[in-house]
């Protein structure tokens, strides 16, 4: 009879069937498996469905069954180990799918030591050659889980590398994981090889990742976490092919590596400088929000990116990619600097007066500008300029001083917005301004 058979090395013991919770891999970073119940959920989805399951530690075949039960008014099957009755019924585990069970036994081979997974005639012994060369030792012993091949099944290993890492083409790896070449257009995102993230989207390369935070469900624990650990894995790449594959790819918004823009998502790895200037050439970048800026004679050498993506290449980098269709804030906001009329020259004045009166020192150069985005009210540029909208000015001097005390504090402690840092500096200097005009030493 056709199987689909599992192997590994060492002996399986009993109360690994039964004892939920009960696992000596939570603190072994090494292994896949650390929560105590994944094997269980395994054979209850397999026990619920009706599939002929057979395990074998060694020799010795452990006994799986079924006894009926009736709790409050409910009848339940008890799965029951070599006769004993465990705790655990059938419903264990109710919205899971194959794909997961089958994922569960064989991360448990893996972190035992595989030897065998796919299909195999049990009485011709068709098992892999690892198996072969690993049971002609007598003193080795060998775990084996055997289930009955259905339709289903059939279909999920002909699918498998969907679910599974096994056989995948490896294009860059490092400490972070892998990135792999596709073999279908839907994103496969796994976790030391076992796929840990349920989507349609598509990407450009199939990711592998090393360290992540998954639930129970063996799926990433939070969502958004996800484009960071793929652009630690992009972002450390030093092959220009890949990452030249990649920056034509993703010029089309469908594919997931533009999920770095998402609002949630902070980047803390620069990108490889080397790998990344060989595969920009000669080409030019621009944030994709911004591209109506490029002129037509300029589109053919320029890259239209994600936003956090630009600004990462730039800092690395340098100016030297940008495009010169426009100019941006150190923020990435687009402006045009503007003359003033004399009304609102008068304003600036009155403002410059008001901080020589409170003998506050602004040390950094304020430059007038209309921003394309007419919300911007400041900025800053990277030669450490204070950049002051122009609908700023309809807004009166407060605004104005607010404005110019927000971009000051910017630059002179390098803090972004709403930061933890941006609040202490705010508190820092108006403590140094207190000490400094009253003469005041604390």
């Amino acid at each position: 009879m056709k199987q689909l058979l599992i192997a590994n090395k060492g002996l399986l013991e009993v109360e690994a069937l039964t004892l939920l919770g009960a696992s000596s891999k939570r603190e072994d970073l090494s292994k896949i498996g650390k929560f105590g119940s994944g094997n269980k959920y395994a054979l209850a989805y397999f026990l619920r469905h009706g599939y002929q399951v057979k395990i074998f530690s060694g020799k010795d075949e452990i006994i799986l069954g079924l006894n009926r039960k009736t709790f409050r008014e409910h009848d339940f099957d008890v799965i029951t180990v070599n006769g004993a009755e465990t705790s655990i019924t059938t419903e264990f585990g109710h919205e899971w799918t194959l794909w997961q069970a089958v994922r569960e036994l064989y991360s448990n081979a893996v972190d035992e030591g595989l030897l065998h997974f796919g299909f195999s005639e049990i009485d011709g012994m068709d098992y892999d050659q690892r198996l072969i060369d690993y049971c002609s030792d007598k003193g080795n012993s060998v775990t084996e889980i055997q289930i009955g091949v259905t339709p289903e099944i059939e279909d999920l290993m002909f699918n498998i590398r969907d679910y599974i890492a096994t056989g995948n083409e490896v294009l860059f790896e490092c400490e972070y994981g892998k990135i792999y070449r596709k073999h279908n257009n839907t994103a496969c995102i796994y976790y030391r090889g076992i796929k840990c993230f349920e989507t349609k989207k598509e990407s450009v390369y199939d990711y592998d990742f090393n360290h992540a935070t998954i639930n129970e469900q063996r799926l990433l624990a939070y969502a958004w976490t996800l484009p960071q650990e793929m652009w630690k894995l992009l972002f450390k790449c030093g092959d220009a092919r890949v990452i030249r594959q990649l920056l034509q790819e993703i010029q089309e918004v469908k594919f997931l590596e533009n999920d770095i823009d998402n609002d949630f998502v902070s980047i803390f790895t620069d990108p490889d400088e080397t790998g990344w200037k060989e595969a920009l050439d000669s080409n030019l970048i621009c944030p994709r929000n911004l591209g109506g800026y490029v002129p037509e004679e300029d589109r053919a050498k320029t890259l239209f990116l994600p936003g956090k993506l630009y600004n990462s290449l730039i800092g690395v980098i340098g100016n030297t990619i940008k495009t010169t269709a426009f100019t941006v804030s150190k923020g990435g906001k687009p402006y045009r600097k503007i003359e003033l009329d004399p009304l609102q020259s008068q304003l600036l004045l009155e403002v410059m007066k008001f901080f020589d009166e409170c003998r506050f020192k602004i040390p950094y150069k304020v430059i007038p500008v209309d921003f394309d985005d007419k919300n911007v009210l400041g900025s800053i540029t990277e030669d450490n300029e204070i950049l002051l909208g122009l609908n700023l000015f309809s807004q009166g001097k407060h605004q104005i001083v607010n404005t110019m005390i927000e971009e000051f504090i910017h630059i002179k402690y390098n803090v972004g917005d709403e930061t933890r840092g941006f609040q202490n500096s705010v508190i820092d200097e108006f403590v140094t301004y207190m000490k400094t005009v009253n003469a005041y030493t604390l």
